[in-house]
């Protein structure tokens, strides 16, 4: 069965991408950077290293905004992903009056309603339903399984 991601996953998967893009633009322009020194060095004219040191300190802001605005655009997904994620969630809160032997929950008009019925009704939640281990026996004996144990 598969699992959404939820908000905190998305945050820090978001977080993580971000970093990354921008120690991978840091780096780029350190590079760039390192190239312009050594050719301002070997240039012959103050002018050339200038231009040179110029065209990487450009090329290294172009670099950066475009990681800057890769990274915006993966925490906006993220932050849409996860607004997406808590539209889907539906609290039920409060005190649910249960049938200790049932489990039948009773609603606010005093009517008795089974568990899955309820939350179903109350909820996006839905239910399969299956024996587990410790009732097993029971019901193969012929019980119901309901109730207490």
């Amino acid at each position: 069965m598969t699992t959404e991601p939820n908000e905190e996953t998305l945050r820090l998967k978001s977080e993580v991408a971000a970093k990354a893009l921008r120690n991978k633009a840091i780096e780029d322009a350190k590079i760039l950077l390192h190239i312009a020194t050594a050719s301002a060095d070997a240039s012959t004219t103050d002018e050339t290293a200038k231009i040179v040191l110029s065209k990487a300190v450009e090329d290294a802001k172009v670099l950066i905004s475009d990681a800057a605005e890769k990274a915006i655009g993966l925490l906006t997904t993220a932050v849409e992903t996860a607004e997406l994620l808590r539209a889907r969630v539906v609290l039920l809160e409060g005190i649910l009056p249960i049938c200790m032997y049932c489990k039948k929950i009773r609603d606010n008009s005093a009517s008795w309603h089974q568990l899955e019925t309820y939350i179903s009704n109350h909820s996006e939640a839905q239910f399969s339903h299956g024996i587990c281990p410790e009732c097993y026996p029971m019901v193969k004996a012929g019980g119901t399984g309901s109730g207490n144990r």
